[in-house]
């Protein structure tokens, strides 16, 4: 049960967390060039997404967390986690995301770019890979063992196609909900045209 719940949160974090933090960057980029409406209709629905995904991954950890301590071998492992000397790195992460992601509730917040920005960032790069990245620039580091942590992803091949699946499954989830037919988006060839034309530039 554990394990499924764990993996429900890695999901959330892994795939769409980080998705949302490229597409946002995607966004301010085409937001420069175009003011069409349907543009700022798309983000607000992806920025409910992701606000409903926040809730949902609070939700789970939570559960997570309870369901731990009714478990006896697990208990004492989870107190020294949760109040231990390195008790930051249990709470930290997780509710810096259910932070973030209920801080785009915010208008102001999500119109501003300096927010989605950091963001993004924080999306993109948790603290663990932020640490894992500063620390493989230490003097004493050998760049020989930097893809010992495969979650890194160093190899830019490897990065860029694994980046692609991940945004392709979140576009995917976002098209289910975005051209639902409560939502009258009627656009000519034209304008089609031109929109894929802009992403396939910002893209390449």
């Amino acid at each position: 049960m554990i394990q499924n719940l764990n993996y429900l949160l890695f999901i959330i974090s892994n795939d769409f967390f980080i998705s949302f933090g490229i597409y946002s960057i995607l966004y301010l980029i085409l937001s420069i060039f175009t003011k069409k409406e349907i543009l700022y209709k798309i983000d607000d629905e992806v920025c409910r997404l992701i606000i409903f995904l926040g809730i949902i991954y609070f939700l789970i950890w939570f559960a997570a967390i309870i369901i731990s301590f009714t478990i006896e071998e697990s208990r004492t492992y989870l107190l020294n986690r949760m109040f231990g000397k390195y008790c930051i790195g249990f709470w930290l992460q997780p509710l810096f995301w259910i932070g973030m992601t209920q801080l785009l509730r915010i208008k102001k917040i999500q119109k501003n770019w300096l927010f989605r920005i950091l963001f993004s960032f924080f999306f993109i790069f948790s603290f663990e890979k932020i640490v894992i990245i500063i620390t493989s620039f230490h003097r004493d580091y050998l760049p020989s063992a930097w893809t010992m942590y495969s979650d890194l992803d160093f190899l830019p091949d490897y990065f860029l196609d694994k980046s692609n699946l991940k945004n392709n499954s979140f576009f995917i989830v976002c098209r289910n909900i975005l051209f639902h037919p409560k939502y009258d988006f009627e656009l000519s060839d034209k304008e089609i045209k031109l929109h894929v034309l802009r992403i396939k530039t910002v893209i390449l």
